[in-house]
């Protein structure tokens, strides 16, 4: 299946556990700022981002999902429609990894066939604090045949490349 993506854009969801960093790596997307204060996502908020793409403007619909479970119901309608998800765990808490778990389940119960998923262990910069492995996140990821990526979005590192790098994976999936 061809899909024009210069007209319709691109969906990608933000999802995982509540503190993860979802709403951090999508401001330093689509903003370049990060904010230190902790601001917890209702529902769900999308925001629209025109990036250049191979001499064209590919518009990016990114939608920032809460990590509550009590909005789990209405988040997991998004699911089918999205072209692109960044299942996003904290690498300063176990429990944010071990959740990913259940959102990478979520993704492949839920996502349409064409959709692709990215496993980010964010907070990178925090290496005092780590608590999940690099070697762990991997494994996780090659488990279910996703590709892994660590990021900060305090520092920027890799926020940029992993949605660029979803992007163009979601791309190549539906030529």
């Amino acid at each position: 299946m061809v899909e024009d993506f210069s007209n319709s854009g691109i969906k990608l969801s933000l999802i995982g556990s509540s503190q993860s960093g979802k709403s951090s790596i999508l401001s330093r997307f689509l903003n370049h700022c990060f904010s230190d204060s902790y601001k917890p996502t209702i529902g769900v908020e999308f925001q629209f981002k025109q990036i250049p793409w191979k001499g064209k403007s590919l518009s990016i619909q990114a939608w920032d999902t809460s990590g509550d479970a009590s909005w789990r119901s209405m988040t997991l309608s998004n699911y089918i429609h999205t072209q692109g998800f960044l299942i996003v765990y904290s690498l300063n808490d176990r429990n944010s990894f071990e959740e990913a778990k259940i959102f990478i389940s979520l993704f492949k119960s839920r996502a349409n066939n064409l959709a692709y998923a990215v496993l980010i262990g964010n907070k990178c910069d925090l290496k005092s604090e780590r608590q999940v492995s690099y070697e762990e996140g991997k494994q996780l990821a090659d488990e279910n045949e996703i590709l892994y990526l660590e990021t900060s979005a305090k520092n920027g590192i890799n926020v940029h490349f992993s949605i660029k790098t979803l992007c163009e994976t979601v791309i190549l999936l539906c030529k």
